[in-house]
């Protein structure tokens, strides 16, 4: 008898909507790998339920800005959709030009059939996403001589330097005077060989790396052959005597043997 009216109770008060059923929760588990992340990175967040849903809903990974400030609308990072129950979400970070320390992510579940928002779990921990670099490369000169030294440049402070010289061979199409190393932001390099010769660059900056290096190009002249295209060979004292060499030339630079008088 107390059991039935105990029920009879509790049937009454549901009816008067005096007892409160609890909702379902979501709770993120974990993100992996962990930070920090660089642009683009692909992770995997699990999240489980307090309960399965009673309807469909689709789950959205929501991403805040840097500060931890999430938008009316947050940027949706990756969804699982037309399910009742916890799981993994693969998400990519977002691409950011600056490094943020604040980034924070919820799921929120939305109903499947309307998109009506059902619930939102709390934020995860903050964690940092990184941007993905743009090596440059200078060099000092575009044209040289075979045999001449180009000093190229890039960004200086970041780590593990990548210098690449392509199909060319050390020590027979150039040779590498200073820099050039994993630690080094400059490298100068002797051309050897001539034509048209490239040296590209990468280097990771916050444990990011770009998916493509940065190459620069210089075209490498052959020295030129100097000859005589009119030069006697007999001369009378007192008498002028021309020497005639190619035109079109720079920087002549002429020795004459003997003491002028």
């Amino acid at each position: 008898m107390k059991k039935l009216y105990a029920q009879l109770l509790v049937g009454a008060a549901m009816a008067l909507g005096s007892v409160t059923l609890s909702a379902q929760t979501i709770s993120i588990t974990s993100l992996s790998p962990a930070g920090p992340y660089c642009s683009g990175a692909s992770v995997t967040l699990a999240y489980t339920v307090s309960s399965n849903f009673g309807s469909a809903q689709d789950f959205k990974v929501e991403i805040s800005d840097a500060s931890g400030t999430f938008a009316a609308t947050p940027p949706v990072i990756g969804s699982r959709n037309n399910k009742m129950d916890g799981g993994n979400i693969t998400i990519t970070m977002p691409t950011v030009s600056s490094s943020g320390t604040g980034y924070l992510v919820q799921v929120s579940a939305y109903a499947h059939s309307g998109g009506s928002l059902t619930t939102t779990s709390s934020a995860s921990s903050a964690f940092t996403i990184n941007p993905i670099p743009s090596p440059t490369l200078g060099s000092d000169v575009n044209d040289v001589c075979q045999n001449g030294n180009v000093v190229y440049t890039t960004e200086a402070s970041q780590s593990s330097y990548v210098w690449d010289f392509g199909a060319l061979t050390l020590n027979t199409d150039y040779s590498i005077v200073s820099g050039a190393t994993g630690s080094s932001n400059t490298a100068t390099i002797k051309w050897l060989t001539t034509g048209s010769r490239s040296v590209s660059i990468n280097y990771t900056s916050a444990g990011c790396t770009s998916p493509t290096p940065t190459s620069k190009s210089v075209t490498v002249h052959s020295l030129p052959t100097v000859t005589f295209t009119t030069a006697p060979t007999d001369a009378c004292p007192n008498v002028a005597t021309t020497y005639t060499t190619q035109s079109g030339k720079s920087n002549y630079s002429w020795t004459i043997s003997g003491t002028p008088g």
